[in-house]
């Protein structure tokens, strides 16, 4: 009979490799407690490592892109001040009190 395999979520990888990592008995006595095998362990190490700086790409894009928002709102409001400025020195000219 051979045994099932056990299917992780992604959370519970991460959780698992964090607290692995923390454990005072070491990652081989961690991964015993948890009934996986060290070599899983690592390769579940190995893959955050080397996907975690997408993470923070991917947050850098979205300031990036916050940025150029807020920068678009305040031109925006210039413009919209500007005209409001012409309308109102328009208005007094043709004799209409705002």
């Amino acid at each position: 009979m051979s045994k099932e395999r056990m299917k992780y979520s992604p959370e519970l990888k991460v959780k698992m490799i964090l607290e692995g990592l923390c454990y005072p008995d070491g990652i081989c006595a961690y991964c015993r407690k948890k009934g996986i095998r060290d070599v899983l362990f690592y390769k579940w190490k190995n893959q955050i490592i080397t996907r975690a700086s997408d993470i923070f790409k991917a947050n850098t894009k979205e300031i990036n892109a916050e940025i150029k928002l807020n920068e678009a709102i305040a031109k925006k409001d210039q413009i919209i001040a500007v005209l409001v400025e012409e309308m109102i020195i328009l208005k007094k000219s043709l004799g209409n009190d705002a």
